[in-house]
């Protein structure tokens, strides 16, 4: 008798970057805004795929900032007075990828650090973190 057998595959989860040469702001390792970013970090890769970018972020309080001229998306939150959290959405075979980029924000709009994260996860400039 032969029995019938079932495998499951399992579901495609988020994955979390940092973009390539990413360098932290003096300060930022042990600090209350390491923890935020690894909250956040934490809750990403339990995410199924099918879950969408947009609202996995604005559940985090990310704002959304777009830039006409660059054509890129990015969501930012902000971890201090002058520290910035920009997150994008990257895709490969394996599935979905969040791609973040910290800096220090000098509080102007044209800051180029917004549009990094989203620059580089287009690029495939980023290392997925192995977890």
């Amino acid at each position: 008798m032969k029995f019938a057998t079932t495998t499951t595959t399992p579901l495609a989860k988020w994955r979390w970057a940092f973009i390539d040469k990413q360098v932290y702001p003096d300060g930022f390792h042990k600090s209350a805004m390491q923890k935020t970013l690894n909250d956040i970090k934490n809750d990403v890769i339990q995410r199924l795929a099918k879950e969408p970018f947009d609202v996995i972020s604005k559940e985090h309080g990310f704002h959304r900032r777009k830039s006409e001229r660059m054509g890129n998306t990015s969501h930012c939150i902000k971890l201090n007075d002058c520290i910035r959290l920009v997150v994008a959405e990257a895709h490969d075979d394996v599935g979905p990828i969040m791609v973040a980029y910290v800096f220090h924000s000098n509080h102007t709009t044209t800051e180029p650090g917004y549009g990094k994260a989203s620059e580089d996860a287009a690029a495939g400039h980023y290392k997925v973190q192995r977890l």
